[in-house]
């Protein structure tokens, strides 16, 4: 549950507890050990507050997802897209760089770890980057998905790599490989 600040202070404070309790929970362990009797316990609240706010571990991790999506986007949203990629790729990796704990683990958990559907989070980039690109809208739609899911995905997939291969290259070392692949494939690298 996002709060508004204008719920009852009992409220704000049991969602603060949820959220706090989840947070550490996702940098100890696996997503997928995280279970509500754990979650509750940490939160020191029974679980029937917990199904009053959520239905389960997955509602609160996609609301995490977004609310990091959403901020990582006001991070990049002066960039023009697809002209500045790679200065969106860039701030991307340094933003959960930065932000590490929570933030990376959210970031580098995919569908297979989670087992959750990540089309919401490619809806708010589109409609935050590609509805305002006339070269990207005069792609096909199905390009433009194509598109979208080329870009997200390695994004991803190239953070995640580093981050559970356990940071072993410098971040702009892994940045620029990443920028490299995207931006301009095999033949920019070779």
């Amino acid at each position: 549950m996002i709060l508004t600040g204008k719920e009852d202070l009992r409220v704000q404070k049991t969602i603060a507890a949820i959220d706090k309790a989840f947070e550490e929970m996702l940098i100890e362990m696996d997503y997928r050990k995280i279970t509500v009797k754990k979650l509750t316990e940490r939160a020191r609240i029974n679980k029937k507050t917990f199904y009053r706010y959520y239905e389960c571990t997955d509602d609160l991790f996609i609301e995490k997802q977004e609310t990091i999506i959403t901020v990582c986007l006001q991070n990049i949203e002066s960039y023009k897209m697809p002209d500045e990629l790679d200065k969106i790729i860039r701030a991307q990796f340094q933003f959960f760089h930065n932000k590490g704990g929570s933030y990376e683990k959210v970031f580098c958990c995919g569908p297979a770890v989670t087992g959750i559907d990540y089309s919401g989070i490619c809806q708010i980039t589109k409609k935050r980057y590609w509805e305002n690109s006339s070269k990207i809208m005069s792609l096909s739609e199905e390009s433009r998905n194509m598109l979208l899911r080329f870009i997200n995905r390695n994004v991803i997939a190239f953070y995640r790599d580093w981050f559970y291969g356990g940071k072993k290259e410098p971040l702009e070392e892994i940045t620029e490989t990443t920028v490299t692949l995207i931006c301009t494939g095999v033949s920019g690298m070779v």
